[in-house]
């Protein structure tokens, strides 16, 4: 049976379900290592490159997906079928173009951000840090969580409840590497890119099926030619969106495996 302080947890996984695995590959894992208690700074800093490095190859994704999706979405306006489609179709198309225009903007803030760290380096940060980028990782880690409250960008850590401001710079330190915990909002900004991309191909798709169904939706429409394709096209789409919750499911369960397994992979809180 449901429990019902479950609920918003449930409505929160269907509203992440076209990108779970990858929210929680390069955004929810990452930021809970950094979260966890660390032995020391050097140790900190690791667990900040390594969450550089999984968000530089996601936006790399994430630009090129977008940037395929504009260009699907653009072309299909131009298709002859949308004359006479139903009204959904065209607000879908229209609702991927801004979702994809979106996850490229945000997703450019952060490559941005990331770049600013090693500002002197042609090289990505992600791919080999500078002594520059390795001293701002560091920074971003202490001074955001010493002064988490007055500021937003970017909060890689949250004040748990009830905690006060460490005025001692040692003891901040220490606390620094014992007591964080995960910001909400930053999981929220960080994840931002891929659920905007994620989001628009599911759009893209959905106006897609709305197109092929029109000879079923149209009440006037009794060419059986059109409707077979139409059935032909619903199938193949059909097996698709099999074939996608297979795969997902396994390669999470994959993931799973190979974090629990994998000598060098780093453990998560309990």
């Amino acid at each position: 049976m449901i429990q019902l302080q479950r609920i918003p947890h449930y409505l929160l996984y269907i509203f992440v379900w076209p990108y779970y695995g990858t929210l929680v590959r390069y955004t929810i894992e990452p930021l809970e290592r950094i979260a966890a208690p660390q032995n020391d700074l050097i140790e900190l800093g690791e667990c900040v490159q390594d969450f550089a490095r999984g968000k530089s190859a996601e936006l790399k994704y994430i630009a090129f997906a977008a940037t395929i999706n504009a260009g699907l979405t653009v072309a299909t306006f131009s298709w002859p079928h949308l004359e006479g489609a139903p009204w959904a179709a065209a607000g879908l198309l229209y609702a991927s173009l801004f979702l994809t225009i979106g996850a490229l903007i945000t997703g450019s803030q952060h490559i941005m951000f990331f770049h600013k760290m090693c500002p002197y380096s042609t090289e990505n940060v992600a791919d080999e840090p500078c002594d520059s980028a390795k001293y701002n990782m560091y920074l971003v880690a202490r001074a955001q969580y010493l002064d988490s409250l007055t500021r937003s960008w970017p909060v890689l850590f949250g004040l748990t409840a009830g905690e006060a401001m460490i005025p001692s710079e040692e003891k901040g330190s220490q606390d620094l590497l014992r007591q964080r915990g995960l910001n909400p909002s930053m999981i929220l900004t960080w994840q931002c890119p891929i659920m905007l991309m994620a989001w628009s191909w599911v759009a893209y798709t959905i106006s897609i099926v709305v197109l092929i169904s029109k000879p079923f939706i149209a009440p006037a429409n009794t060419d059986t030619d059109q409707r077979k394709t139409a059935i032909f096209g619903l199938t193949a789409g059909a097996y698709m969106f099999l074939a996608f919750l297979w795969t997902s499911l396994f390669t999470y369960q994959a993931g799973k495996n190979f974090k629990s397994i994998n000598p060098h992979a780093r453990i998560l809180p309990k």
